[in-house]
């Protein structure tokens, strides 16, 4: 929906969108931020509040009445993504046991699809009756209670003699590595590929919404699929 609300409202460029996304991944380069919070508060306190800042951010894209604070509300989105990506990720290996660490990672990728899954279809849905600021304001809205409601039902996982260090090993250099390219992957696409179908291709909103739609729908069985084959035939394999 942003790449459509950017480019049919403001008529943004080629050269608009590469600022826009460079400037959203200064709170990726700073995500190491996390970090340094996690030494002091649980993660599932810092996962609620990261979901309650991008919810924040949504609503004021909806509120944007230029470039620049489209860009100040996309800036935004991207701290409480890439501030709750790391801690979700660290909820999920202190619940999972080693033996079927796949199996859980396979499971909430696809609990994760179907949520997009979801996403979409109400974007499908509320684009065909509202306007895109209006889709934006309930949107984020809605991301914003669900944030409110985590911060005060999740368990703190942690104990005040748990002992926190942030370290920094080399026998993970393949993992950093790989997590750096799957980010290249992931911005490359949301930068260009979506914008260009938007911009030189004319896809509306209810198509790129039909889009999203069929890959989460794929990706619900095959997630599931792929965390039992890796805790079968192992994650290197």
């Amino acid at each position: 929906m942003f790449n459509n609300f950017a480019v049919e409202v403001f008529n943004a460029t080629p050269t608009d969108v590469g600022i826009i996304q460079a400037a959203r991944e200064i709170p990726g380069l700073l995500a190491f931020g996390v970090g340094m919070f996690a030494l002091w508060f649980a993660e599932s306190k810092i996962s609620a509040i990261s979901i309650i800042v991008l919810g924040v951010g949504l609503v004021m894209c909806g509120m944007s009445n230029s470039i620049l604070m489209l860009t100040m509300a996309t800036v935004l989105m991207s701290f409480g993504f890439h501030y709750f990506e790391p801690t979700n990720s660290s909820q999920l290996l202190l619940i999972s046991k080693n033996e079927n660490l796949g199996k859980v990672q396979g499971k909430l990728s696809s609990y994760s699809s179907l949520a997009g899954l979801i996403g979409a279809g109400l974007i499908m849905f509320l684009t065909l009756f509202l306007d895109y600021r209006v889709t934006f304001y309930i949107m984020g809205g809605g991301v914003i209670l669900i944030g409110a409601y985590l911060a005060y039902a999740l368990p703190s996982n942690r104990t005040d003699t748990d002992e926190r260090k942030i370290k920094l090993k080399k026998k993970y250099w393949l993992y950093y590595t790989l997590a750096f390219l799957r980010g290249c992957r992931r911005h490359i696409f949301t930068t260009f590929a979506i914008f260009l179908l938007v911009k030189n291709h004319d896809l509306n909103i209810t198509l790129i919404s039909g889009i999203m739609l069929a890959n989460n729908f794929i990706t619900i069985f095959t997630n599931r699929y792929l965390g039992h084959l890796s805790d079968k035939l192992g994650e290197k394999t």
